[in-house]
């Protein structure tokens, strides 16, 4: 019985202790105001690298009115399917897209893109163009793209 008292008293103690330790803001009548600079964000950067990084995975299960769902492969299982396509995007403007070949025998290949005016252009590693995608919205875990050529 002395055993459970202490340790509840030790513990009230240390609550106590805590709570002591706050600080409550202190109230005036006069609110002090700061100014922020106010900075225009670059929409075209900020949609570019937050492509970057990531293995985009479609999920046609997801397409709607013609949209390519491309969800982070890294965070999302996904259901067997006979293919299903992937893309990288480098910083570098490189990047790697999934090869969908006849012998069922899909691997990753290396290529360049460019992203301008809401267009994503693929191009092979002998410059020919492979995939070009108009960028209907980008989130944080998911690029929704409408396929061009």
């Amino acid at each position: 019985m002395n055993y459970t008292f202490n340790i509840t008293l030790i513990c009230l103690i240390g609550f106590l202790f805590l709570f002591s330790q706050c600080k409550t803001p202190k109230s005036n009548d006069q609110t002090e105001s700061i100014e922020l600079p106010t900075v225009e964000p670059d929409v075209t950067n900020q949609e570019e690298h937050s492509i970057v990084g990531k293995k985009w995975t479609h999920s046609r299960e997801d397409d709607q009115n013609g949209n390519n769902y491309y969800l982070d492969g890294e965070k999302k299982t996904f259901p067997p399917s006979r293919f299903r396509n992937s893309l990288f995007f480098n910083d570098d403007g490189t990047c790697a897209y999934m090869m969908l070949s006849p012998t069922d025998r899909h691997h990753m290949v290396d290529g360049t893109y460019t992203y301008k005016a809401n267009v994503i252009t693929i191009n092979q590693e002998n410059g020919d163009e492979y995939l070009s995608y108009e960028v209907v919205e980008i989130a944080k875990d998911t690029l929704i793209l409408k396929q061009i050529k």
